[in-house]
């Protein structure tokens, strides 16, 4: 039985992509930052400049983002993505010829307890035999040949006793295909949770890059506000270059989130099998924000101990492993059995002789019934295989011990992810309105020219950092979600029903 490669993810979990985008969003803040600071916002005049524009943040709500410009893709939701990537993945593929290879053996094992048949046929050349079976004037070794031969031989083998032989070897062969079919399971939903992150991944920035060019039409609004301010003397030329600078920086992270939507979108067509350079463009326009309450830990490690495919690998695997260890020693045992053999010689220079006790071996005719044993004894080979055999179950409960230890360890590290990411979202969404409510405040006072331009930019910077902060921690808490149903075994009826039918 094969080692299932799942051992290298039983120390990972979550974390991997707990910051998927973070470095968009971190420069997303220091773009805004530093393109929103005070000296822009009023300038250095005592006189109330111009009224500013109305912040996007008290829009009712955004205007969609416009297209990106790129392959052409194919729209289709994450079921439909699943189900196509299920149905062509190599991965699967390889994992489905592994349990193929199984069938085999199961098929060899089988034909241990049948009869075993065995002909075989000679023709060649006969040399001249005169006279009759008391004298004759030829030689035995005489070189003069005068015709042909014909020889053939046939065994029948039907094992009849075997000490478990046949019993230990079909059991074995049974668990291996258990083993191989629970395999197949692993691969898929393997397959199945790297396509939700890529799916939720475009999502994500997808909506990453619309708020990217929300704030970036702000900016804009800001430029063009503080040029009327350079015109008005009422802020200087530094302001105004301190502003576009900032905005080719912003422009760099939107041109880095539509790169994210392009791999993500390629990657998503090329597993679904679209054609060379088509994309898939998720249905959904926006994460689930929805969040349920989740049962304890505690339940979730009892269900992956339980429903885990490669807890019922490794338990099938080492079964047949000690069956075949049984079978190793079974073979040094002696196979007990009935059958039929024969033995027939025609030759078209030779009278038949009609003396049982003088056999011609090139004219003859010997069939019949047989019971017998057959043994082969060696000195340390059968001895080493049961050693061999012995020490591959060894290693799959050595393996089977590190998964009871890691697995767990991989439901809690998940668990823990979704419980921070939704307690972050709550937070995040209660500080996304209050720094909403506080840039619509901040902008009414600098429009009445009572307000602070230091506390206009900060609210509008904790607009964007809160806003980057929350749509990260719902990804967070969606694709957690997936990869704590992935390491509790949860997502494996899901995987069955949208993975082709195992053969």
């Amino acid at each position: 039985m094969r080692r299932h490669p799942f051992v290298a993810r039983l120390t990972s979990g979550p974390s991997r992509t707990r910051g998927g985008l973070r470095l968009v969003r971190a420069a997303l803040a220091l773009a805004v930052t530093a393109a929103l600071s005070p000296a822009g916002a009023q300038g250095t005049s005592t006189a109330p400049p111009p009224a500013a524009p109305a912040p996007a943040a008290s829009a009712p709500a955004p205007t969609p983002a416009a297209p990106i410009p790129g392959p052409p893709t194919i729209r289709m939701n994450l079921e439909e993505s699943l189900r196509a990537t299920l149905a062509r993945s190599p991965e699967a593929k390889q994992a489905i010829a592994e349990l193929e290879g199984y069938r085999g053996k199961q098929l060899q094992a089988l034909g241990i307890g049948r009869p075993q048949v065995e002909l075989q046929t000679v023709l060649g050349p006969s040399p001249r035999a005169r006279g009759n079976q008391v004298s004759s004037p030829d030689d035995q070794y005489s070189p003069d040949i005068t015709g042909v031969f014909v020889r053939g031989t046939v065994s029948i083998i039907q094992p009849i006793f075997t000490w478990g032989l046949i019993e230990n070897a079909r059991l074995a062969a049974e668990h291996g295909v258990r083993a191989a079919q629970a395999g197949v399971d692993a691969k898929n939903s393997e397959v199945a949770l790297r396509v939700k992150q890529a799916y939720w991944g475009a999502v994500t920035a997808k909506t990453i890059r619309a708020f990217l060019l929300e704030v970036r039409d702000q900016v804009d609004q800001a430029i063009a506000r503080t040029e009327r301010l350079v015109e008005g003397g009422y802020a200087t030329d530094i302001d105004l270059y301190r502003f576009r600078s900032k905005r080719g920086e912003l422009e760099k992270y939107i041109n880095l989130a539509e790169k994210t939507i392009v791999i993500a979108t390629q990657a998503l067509g090329t597993w679904t099998g679209q054609p060379r350079g088509v994309g898939v463009d998720p249905a959904d326009q926006a994460l689930p924000e929805d969040m349920k309450s989740i049962p304890s830990v505690d339940m979730y490690v009892q269900t992956a101990l339980a429903d885990r495919p490669e807890f019922a690998q490794l338990r099938e695997g080492i079964e047949a492993r000690r069956r075949l260890v049984e079978v190793e020693r079974k073979q040094g045992y002696p196979l007990f059995f009935i059958g039929l053999l024969g033995d027939l010689a025609y030759a078209n220079n030779r009278d038949r002789l009609e003396n049982p006790y003088v056999i011609d071996p090139l004219y003859h005719t010997a069939v019949g019934p047989v019971i017998g044993f057959k043994y082969s004894l060696d000195f340390g080979i059968r001895a080493g295989k049961v050693k061999e055999a012995q020490a591959e179950v060894q290693k799959l409960e050595a393996l089977r011990e590190h998964a009871l230890d890691g697995i767990p360890l991989q439901v809690r590290d998940a668990y823990t992810t979704v419980v921070e990411a939704e307690r972050n979202a709550k937070v995040l969404s209660e500080a996304f309105d209050n720094a909403k409510q506080w840039l619509v405040a901040s902008s009414s006072n600098a429009d009445l020219g009572v307000g602070d331009p230091d506390d206009l930019a900060d609210a509008f910077v904790q607009y964007a950092r809160t806003r980057a902060d929350y749509l990260q921690a719902v990804f967070a808490y969606v694709y957690g979600l997936e990869q704590l149903a992935h390491a509790a075994g949860q997502d494996l009826p899901e995987v069955q029903r949208l993975a082709p039918p195992k053969p």
